[in-house]
């Protein structure tokens, strides 16, 4: 899609005709975007631009996707079903189980948990990490089974934000990245060279000049807005 910039004059033989966009979305085709800056890299816990963040939400899963008409609505992503305790301070999780990463292995709670507790470690720097310290202390995540986890908070605030702060973070694969040292993370080849799971995937990243994604056709997830 091209969309040109500056004015002309009108068209002497009249103008061209408009018609309706098509209300039912089409599968398929390709979308270029123009942007005047490049990503720089593609996880998304050590992700710091906002071009790079928008770009990985299309590769990796959240827990919650928030869509936005007057006010935040959210819509379940990697998490179908949640619930708050009664106190407002313990979250529960239910998450999908068709879930998968590129490399075939499952995404379960204990990813989540993973990138969670990445979030926490000021070693790796994540922009995110303030979000963290609204956690209570001891054991702030805690996973039931593969597919249901708790997330234990320090203390109540608004519950859209506090489901926020955690669920629009995008979810790495623990499998790939536990035995990466965390000062390092930012420079790992996972950082060019992404194990993901979501609608999309890395097609080639040519430096200053182009990310190209391709349909990830194995994906459970829905693409973001």
């Amino acid at each position: 899609v091209a969309i040109p910039g500056g004015c002309r004059k009108p068209d002497p033989e009249g103008a061209a005709e408009i018609t309706a966009a098509d209300p039912d979305p089409v599968r398929g085709d390709t979308l270029v975007v123009g942007y005047q800056a490049d990503v720089d890299g593609f996880n998304p816990v050590t992700q710091i631009s906002n071009l790079g963040s928008q770009v990985v939400d299309f590769m990796f899963p959240l827990l919650v996707m928030p869509t936005f008409d007057c006010k935040c609505v959210y819509h379940g992503h990697l998490a179908e079903s949640w619930s708050w305790s009664d106190d407002g301070l313990t979250l529960t999780l239910n998450l999908k189980k068709d879930v998968r990463w590129t490399d075939g292995e499952a995404v379960d709670a204990h990813d989540v948990a993973f990138t969670l507790d990445l979030v926490a470690d000021p070693q790796v720097g994540a922009s995110a990490i303030a979000y963290m310290e609204n956690l209570r202390e001891e054991d702030p995540v805690e996973v039931v089974d593969d597919h249901t986890l708790t997330i234990h908070y320090a203390r109540r605030y608004d519950p859209d934000t506090m489901l926020t702060h955690v669920g629009t973070l995008g979810i790495v694969p623990e499998h790939v990245l536990a035995g990466v040292p965390r000062d390092a993370l930012r420079s790992a080849e996972f950082s060019t060279k992404p194990v993901s799971s979501g609608s999309f995937t890395l097609q080639r990243w040519d430096r200053g000049h182009e990310v190209a994604l391709e349909r990830n056709e194995a994906s459970a997830m829905v693409p973001p807005p």
